[in-house]
């Protein structure tokens, strides 16, 4: 085994000991404290968990950035390599075989943002080139869709199911299929109702012919008693978001169509109660949206939530408003939870699981509802 061979190196300068470690010497040129021979299961027993995983750092109480070294060897490398930084844009934290772009190693001596780790001291010189090591030795496994990060193909809206697959504007990804509204399916770049689409009548790319309407499913001469014909299409007023209570008389984002009239839910939603602790829980973590590094300027710690949230800004793409009360569609936030319409950054929470479909409902709700701080 040689020692670390430093590349040439874009983004920090080289520390003395990798500078030491970098003369491209062999293992039995160099000092026994100048190679490691610590495999990752190694690293993370004598390196990761005893310097990092300290409280309000990477433990699993409240892990900062997502980022719990408490876990085993193989769920932490899951959470470092090709996985993006949760503080430091425009970096990942472990680029396979490529120390020098890793953020994981540069968060040890030179930082390029926020704070070098450990918090509250300093890596040997030893330590630092067994990460660097182990980094040279890493090997992706994810699927990039020929990029440079990992694509979740479970949850990314512009490659759902697969890496040529977008979903359609404002519709999220969820377990690898776009989320088309219940009693819709997606038929190429749109959710259509197939029971009433002309174009996708019965089933996508079977429109009907001239002087037909879709009813029910089935290209026919005319509606069926009780739908309307909208277009070329039979629909119920009484239901349809689109056209609720008459033709061309959509519902907006959040709300449905009650017996002719758009609605917000019914459920009695409290910020307080509900929203306020799904957000904390999942969002206000250490170097995320809690300090020591609040992204963004959005705090979403209990109490300071709302302020940050409600007819506040967004920062990102001059996306208007973080919360909109009464438009869930125009709110950036719910762009975020979802990941749709981003032009930049991603998904959140940043490297977890998405929230539940439930979750995003009852926020949306909320929304809709006028966003109250109750």
């Amino acid at each position: 085994m040689t020692g670390y061979r430093c590349p040439v190196r874009r983004h920090f300068l080289v520390p003395a000991a990798l500078a030491l470690l970098a003369c491209n010497r062999p293992a039995e040129e160099a000092g026994d404290d100048e190679v490691c021979d610590l495999d990752f299961e190694q690293i993370r027993a004598e390196i990761l968990l005893p310097n990092c995983a300290g409280e309000f750092c990477h433990d699993a109480d409240a892990p900062a950035a997502n980022l719990d070294y408490t876990r085993s060897a193989e769920a932490i490398a899951a959470q470092l390599v090709d996985v993006p930084s949760a503080v430091c844009a425009d970096w990942v934290r472990v680029v396979p075989g490529d120390p020098e772009n890793s953020i994981l190693l540069a968060k040890l001596h030179d930082p390029p943002c926020g704070e070098q780790m450990p918090i509250d001291g300093h890596l040997s010189e030893h330590d630092i080139a067994c990460i660097a090591q182990w980094i040279e030795t890493v090997e992706s496994t994810c699927e990039t869709c020929g990029g440079d990060l990992c694509v979740d193909l479970q949850n990314d809206a512009n490659r759902c199911g697969s890496c040529d697959n977008a979903c359609p504007p404002g519709v999220a990804c969820i377990a690898g299929q776009c989320a088309c509204a219940a009693g819709t399916e997606q038929c190429g770049p749109a959710c259509v109702n197939t029971n009433s689409d002309p174009q996708h009548c019965g089933g996508c790319d079977t429109p009907c012919e001239t002087g037909q309407v879709c009813n029910l499913g089935s290209c026919v001469g005319g509606c069926d008693s009780g739908l309307e014909q909208c277009g070329d299409s039979c629909v119920d007023t009484q239901t349809n978001n689109a056209h609720c209570g008459g033709c061309d008389s959509p519902c907006v984002d959040g709300q449905s169509c009650v017996d002719g009239s758009c609605a917000c839910s019914d459920q009695a939603i409290s910020f307080v109660g509900d929203i306020e602790p799904l957000l904390a829980s999942n969002c206000a973590l250490a170097g995320c949206h809690s300090p020591p590094q609040i992204q963004h300027g959005l705090d979403l710690r209990v109490g300071k939530a709302y302020e940050s949230l409600v007819d506040t800004a967004a920062q990102q793409c001059g996306a208007g408003l973080r919360v909109n009360p009464g438009n869930p569609g125009d709110s950036y936030l719910l762009d975020k939870l979802l990941g749709v319409d981003l032009c930049e950054g991603f998904q959140m929470p940043l490297n977890t699981t998405p929230l539940a479909p439930a979750d995003i409902e009852l926020i949306s709700g909320w929304i809709c509802q006028g966003a109250m701080n109750n």
